[in-house]
């Protein structure tokens, strides 16, 4: 819109055909120009995501590998076999 804004604005302030030609090309010319860079931009965040992926799996592999061996690190565990038998329903009494 702000193209044909520009356009007629100018024939309306009584510019010459030819001035308006030439301050339209030049505005087509940069708008393809940012246009083109734009897509550059993201056409190269795209190669270099994947990268991004694979270094955030690795640091997250690292941390787990660092924490294997430390037994305070890691959630408490739990014995498979109870050295107690776990109390009977009518032992716990409710007040």
């Amino acid at each position: 819109m702000s193209f044909l804004r520009t356009g007629l604005g100018m024939l309306v302030d009584g510019y010459t055909e030819g001035e308006i030609r030439d301050s339209l090309t030049a505005e087509m010319h940069f708008f393809e120009k940012r246009r083109l860079e734009q897509q550059r931009v993201f056409r190269h965040m795209a190669q270099i995501a994947p990268a991004f992926g694979v270094v955030g799996s690795i640091v997250g592999l690292v941390g787990l590998l660092v924490g294997l061996g430390d037994t305070a690190m890691s959630a408490p565990r739990r014995r498979l076999t109870p050295s107690e038998p776990p109390p009977h329903p009518s032992a716990v009494a409710n007040p």
